[in-house]
């Protein structure tokens, strides 16, 4: 099955965009996806399940499932990788946290990665739980629950230009 990328053009910058278009075919509908191996970037949501049964109609499959998709997004993987992954709270459980920062705060599907600075990298405890109440005022993070992980740098191989939309 050849691998295709199904977007939606209008949410993805340029930088993103030109680098996705060096590695894989890149299609804007679905219709378009027959034959083939679907990864759906801004293209899954909010219709996942209907766009899972339109590929197959086609011949086609999206990378994960709608199934596997929502065991991501509920957050239920973080039990059975514990070991593998930044130690992480939710709401239910960060006031009993004894870390005291650095954190990255986001949604459990959905970040404000292109805010680093101002809605996602917190310092300390005080910080992470000031954004954490920011984010559950936005309308499109709020509703999926927070969650607070434990800030773990990682190694940098090297460096790229930054895009345009990167504020840091």
């Amino acid at each position: 099955m050849e691998p295709i990328l199904l977007i939606r053009r209008e949410m993805m910058s340029n930088y993103e965009f030109q680098f996705a278009a060096k590695h894989f075919r890149i299609e804007e509908s679905r219709v378009l996806c027959r034959d083939s191996l679907v990864v759906g970037r801004y293209s899954v949501l909010p219709h996942y399940a209907e766009l899972e049964r339109d590929l197959k109609l086609l011949g086609s499959r999206l990378i994960n499932t709608n199934e596997q998709h929502g065991w991501i997004v509920s957050f239920d993987y973080y039990r059975q990788l514990t070991e593998f992954t930044p130690e992480t709270w939710d709401d239910e459980n960060i006031h009993q946290c004894q870390y005291a920062g650095p954190f990255v705060v986001k949604g459990k599907m959905k970040s404000r990665k292109w805010q680093w600075k101002s809605l996602m990298f917190a310092p300390t405890k005080g910080d992470a739980l000031r954004i954490g109440q920011r984010l559950k005022e936005d309308s499109e993070i709020g509703d999926q629950g927070i969650v607070y992980r434990r800030f773990v740098p990682l190694k940098t191989f090297g460096l790229v230009p930054q895009p345009a939309w990167n504020d840091g």
